[in-house]
């Protein structure tokens, strides 16, 4: 993981959230998510749990329904630039509390890459600020953000639950779009 956390960081300005380290092992993978075994994980762009591997959902979020169905331990994370339409960082873990999907474009042909990178810049940390003030509380997050769709749904005990369907990407206000739970936390 050096190699992404070096090119995330010269991308982004940003160093790579530490929320996003995995503890487990690693494979390096293409974007089919077939492993690369001739490629070393620590210089590897496109990294993938064993769970990711043992049955690995499509990248694209549209066509993955089974997303929702998904193994606690899976974990996909890494940077593609197919050809000069659409760079992308990548960002999936499932746990026991979470559902994460972020496909986070910054730049391409048809994208502002400059402004979708300041966007990532400052999305990451707040998006992670946020996380953090769930975690321990008994809630559920299921966060996804992609191609200009966001869907966001906190489901806190009891059922008690607060969405937001909206992309948050470039403009992170996680605390005024969740207003009233922010109040709750």
């Amino acid at each position: 993981m050096r190699k992404l956390k070096a090119t995330f960081e010269e991308l982004f300005d940003i160093p790579m959230p530490q929320e996003m380290a995995f503890e487990g092992r690693l494979t390096a993978v293409g974007f089919d998510l077939q492993p690369r075994p001739e490629a070393d994980p620590d210089e590897a762009l496109l990294l993938a749990s064993d769970v990711a591997l043992q049955k690995p959902l499509p990248v694209v979020v549209s066509l993955m329904p089974s997303f929702f169905s998904a193994q606690d331990g899976y974990y996909f994370i890494g940077l593609h630039e197919r050809g000069v339409n659409n760079f992308g960082f990548f960002y999936s873990r499932i746990d026991a509390w979470s559902r994460v999907y972020f496909r986070l474009n910054y730049g391409g042909i048809y994208t502002d890459g400059e402004k979708m990178k300041r966007c990532i810049r400052e999305f990451l940390p707040r998006y992670f600020d946020f996380q953090k003030r769930l975690a321990g509380r008994g809630a559920f997050l299921l966060a996804m953000e992609w191609a200009g769709h966001g869907s966001y749904t906190v489901i806190l005990p009891l059922g008690l639950s607060f969405s937001v369907d909206e992309p948050l990407l470039c403009d992170p206000d996680f605390e005024g779009r969740f207003g009233k739970l922010s109040r709750i936390l």
